[in-house]
């Protein structure tokens, strides 16, 4: 039994722990990986996928995902043209969420979807103030703090 066990353990390195030499190599594909989607495809199938999301899907008491928040986020993202890689997730209160983050400007922002295409803004810029704001995703204030950040 001991021989088939030794047979099944392959490690990377030369040392051996127990009876097993230590080192496992995976074995990956000879080609690349290509993904289905990109850009705003893959947020929108991110959102589409998060929709499935029942209560409490990570054990710690998260709502379900709001489909309405969801369409709205999506609407959003069809509805303008990011300067910044996007990503979809969901608050605990299952609010759609679109984050923004720039590396090299060293800036971050997200977008909550609530009902009635209300959306919560929070903007953080290097050396400068956190902003905060709610209303219509269509309201002067919040399109000025989302040209700001390149959302046209």
């Amino acid at each position: 039994m001991e021989s088939n066990f030794n047979e099944f353990l392959t490690f990377s390195s030369s040392e051996k722990v127990g009876t097993a030499s230590a080192a496992v190599t995976p074995r990956l594909p000879s080609r690349n990986v290509l993904r289905l989607h990109q850009g705003k495809e893959h947020t929108r199938a991110r959102f589409r996928m998060l929709r499935r999301l029942p209560d409490n899907h990570d054990n710690d008491g998260a709502k379900a995902a709001n489909r309405d928040s969801i369409d709205s986020a999506i609407a959003f993202i069809d509805a303008h043209s990011f300067a910044h890689p996007i990503l979809a997730t969901l608050d605990d209160e299952g609010f759609a969420v679109i984050e923004i983050e720039s590396a090299d400007r060293n800036t971050f922002a997200d977008i909550t979807f609530f009902d009635g295409d209300q959306v919560e803004c929070y903007v953080r810029i290097a050396n400068a103030e956190s902003v905060m704001c709610r209303g219509h995703w269509q309201d002067a204030k919040i399109s000025d703090l989302f040209e700001k950040f390149g959302v046209r």
